[in-house]
């Protein structure tokens, strides 16, 4: 992912989703084709936002 033109400060947010998203989902699946890739992103996407614990939740 990268962020848009002159928004430095959301760097810091895409770096944490990118490093949650290898510990937590990309390190632990072998991909078959970009049709999987999309898949497993998505459904991390929803964990991410609605299930998972969040650091600044105490979590």
């Amino acid at each position: 992912m990268r962020t848009p033109p002159s928004t430095p400060n959301r760097n810091a947010y895409l770096e944490r989703f990118n490093g949650s998203f290898k510990r937590e989902a990309a390190n632990r699946v072998i991909f078959f084709g970009e049709i999987h890739l999309r898949r497993v992103v998505n459904e991390y996407l929803a964990h991410y936002h609605q299930e998972r614990n969040h650091q600044g939740l105490d979590g």
